[in-house]
């Protein structure tokens, strides 16, 4: 689901700089995006990570 919205925004991006062209400002903001996925993703992890450990100890 994340890299479905992940590559949805990236193409919206590619459409924009088509018509724009402003290559440069895009770069700029693909790399932010990829920045703020990666961190994303890693919160993401965490939190499953949290919810695994806390099920199991709630468990036993």
């Amino acid at each position: 689901l994340l890299e479905k919205w992940l590559d949805s925004l990236k193409a919206a991006i590619e459409s924009l700089e088509g018509r724009v062209g402003l290559q440069e400002l895009s770069i700029q903001v693909r790399q932010r995006l990829e920045e703020i996925m990666r961190s994303f993703e890693v919160i993401v992890l965490l939190l499953l990570l949290l919810v695994l450990y806390a099920r199991k100890h709630t468990l036993l």
